[in-house]
């Protein structure tokens, strides 16, 4: 009776054994599978967060200095005023340009109607050629004076003398004015030399003038 008694016993402290591990694998059972989707949960929530910040994130201020190299040069005044100035400073240049003319060479002797001043120019003689010959030292250059016979289409004949120097108190000019131009003395050649002087060049000399719009 006793024997059996203990076997009772002994039966079912094993199974009371049995049921407590089994008890005890069902509850790590549970615990890694809430665990598991505690993990779950915190990589979607941590998902969920890196995809806000990448799609919502704040677009990259530029800076002044960045703006100041991209952003394009508004011009300043008005452009109407800007190609009138640019228009004002091609007429004056081209007033300037208009202004000056090319010499025109007469010889000695030499008749000439220059239909574009309507004027009849006449290089009558060299009147005067005192400069000083080439390797010479004198006491002052000198001056050549021309004798030009000047006619306009409605004018009468005048004769002018130019010579290459401005000298009023000694009678000496280089231009003049003649029915509304002025007409310059820009040249004199040959030059004097210590072999031919003025009166071995007479009859071979050449003049070059100029001649502008007075007014």
């Amino acid at each position: 009776m006793v024997h059996k008694l203990l076997l009772t016993g002994v039966s079912l402290l094993t199974l009371a054994m049995c049921s407590t591990k089994n008890m005890e694998k069902q509850s790590e059972v549970v615990n890694k599978t809430e665990d598991s989707r505690a993990d779950a949960v915190i990589s979607a929530d941590s998902n969920e967060k890196n995809a806000v910040t990448e799609t919502d994130a704040v677009p990259k201020v530029k800076t002044t200095k960045e703006n100041s190299q991209t952003a394009p040069v508004q011009p300043t005044g008005n452009s109407s005023s800007v190609s009138n100035q640019n228009a004002s400073a091609k007429s004056s240049t081209n007033s300037v340009q208009t202004g000056k003319r090319a010499a025109i060479f007469f010889k000695e002797g030499e008749n000439r109607f220059l239909s574009e001043y309507e004027m009849n120019v006449t290089f009558k003689k060299m009147a005067e050629d005192s400069r000083c010959p080439t390797r010479v030292n004198c006491i002052w250059q000198g001056v050549a004076t021309a004798d030009i016979l000047l006619m306009g289409t409605y004018t009468r004949p005048q004769t002018v003398k130019l010579s290459t120097l401005d000298m009023p108190a000694k009678g000496y000019s280089k231009s003049t004015v003649f029915n509304g131009y002025r007409i310059t003395l820009v040249s004199v050649e040959p030059y004097p030399t210590q072999s031919k002087g003025f009166k071995s060049l007479s009859g071979n000399y050449k003049i070059g003038i100029t001649i502008v719009k007075e007014y």
